[in-house]
């Protein structure tokens, strides 16, 4: 696997740069976008790390959240991973007052399987040489509810990790094929173009080319290759 990412910031709009871990070897990537503070934020990502990474071979690990018998081991996992950030996050920080919160993506493959949970930004585009681009995930934010015809808005969140007991996250997976590609993508709305990109320029700079082409609102974009 290999992953590269980068922001690209329009003076006039405003959005959070993320923040991203990745490990090769064990096939691991975290996204998390902050909002509020950010005080919370690089404890919450190593505690999501520490997390998969102790229960990575463990098929028996414990988890104070009931596991779901429809999810393979590592997909429940991933669920009480972020589900434990949340519920202290929730706790110490935002019961009372919205402080600290953040969107999320994390990803994880084993054996043949990629698993993944996306609550709020990025957006998800599956990339397969002779196939059209696939969108696996998509995120209505309230810029994009806000905007009229005339002005985009600056971006503005809609699903947050931290701000109520209780999340429903949706765990996803695949098997990834040779040459698959991830695009990642915080942007309020994707472009025409990049969803029509031909298989020989989904390159990191075709992606990024083809976001910028037409409209330079700010916008971060990672590449996960299999």
């Amino acid at each position: 696997m290999k992953f590269q990412s980068r922001s690209f910031v329009e003076t006039n709009y405003y959005r959070p740069k993320p923040l991203t871990y990745f490990n090769e070897e064990a096939k691991l990537l975290v996204v998390l976008t902050p909002w509020g503070s950010g005080e919370y934020s690089e404890s919450a990502l190593q505690q999501i790390v520490n997390y998969l990474s102790s229960t990575r071979d463990d098929r028996e690990a414990t988890s104070p959240f009931q596991k779901l018998a429809s999810l393979s081991p590592q997909a429940n996992a991933l669920r009480t991973s972020i589900l434990l950030v949340n519920d202290q996050l929730y706790k110490n920080q935002n019961r009372k007052e919205y402080v600290d919160s953040f969107e999320i993506f994390v990803g994880i493959q084993k054996e043949k399987e990629f698993s993944w949970i996306s609550f709020g930004h990025p957006h998800l585009l599956l990339s397969r040489e002779g196939k059209t681009v696939m969108p696996l995930s998509l995120d209505l934010d309230h810029a994009l509810d806000l905007q009229n015809e005339k002005k985009s808005l600056a971006a503005l969140p809609r699903s947050l990790v931290g701000i109520q007991p209780h999340l429903e996250l949706p765990v996803k997976s695949f098997v990834p094929q040779s040459n698959d590609k991830l695009a990642l993508i915080n942007r309020s709305w994707i472009p025409e173009n990049t969803l029509r990109l031909e298989s020989t320029k989904r390159t990191f700079d075709g992606f990024t080319h083809s976001l910028i082409e037409k409209d330079e609102s700010a916008f971060w974009f990672g590449l996960l290759e299999f």
